[in-house]
C-alpha cells in the first residue's frame, strides 16, 4: 500500500522539479530516477518484511502489542540506515 503510494507520488514530484530547474528528460535522468525508484521500492519491501516478522514474533510470544506500534517499531529501527542509504544515491546522482 505504501509503495503503491509513495512511488507515483516520487515520480511526480521528480519531474515537476525537472520542468522547474530546467532539466532536460534524457535517457541518464530517467536511468537515476530508475535506480531510485528501484532503491525506494527495495526499502519498502525491507521494511515490510520487518515488521511481518516482528509481527509474528510478537504472536509467537503471546505478546498483546498493536501491530501500528510494531510497524512504528520497525521503521524507527530500520529508518535511519535506509535514509542513509536513499541520500547517497541521491549525493552520487548530484
Amino acid at each position: 500500500m505504501v509503495a503503491a503510494i509513495t512511488l507515483p507520488a516520487a515520480t511526480a514530484a521528480t519531474f515537476v522539479t525537472f520542468y522547474y530547474l530546467d532539466i532536460s528528460i534524457n535517457i541518464m535522468s530517467l536511468a537515476g530516477v530508475i535506480l531510485a525508484l528501484g532503491d525506494m521500492v527495495d526499502s519498502a519491501c525491507v521494511l515490510v518484511e520487518n515488521a511481518h516478522r516482528k509481527i509474528a514474533d510478537a504472536e509467537r510470544d503471546g505478546l498483546t502489542l498493536e501491530r501500528k506500534e510494531i510497524v512504528i517499531a520497525s521503521a524507527r529501527e530500520l529508518g535511519p540506515s535506509m535514509f542513509g542509504a536513499l541520500l547517497v544515491l541521491t549525493i552520487a546522482f548530484l
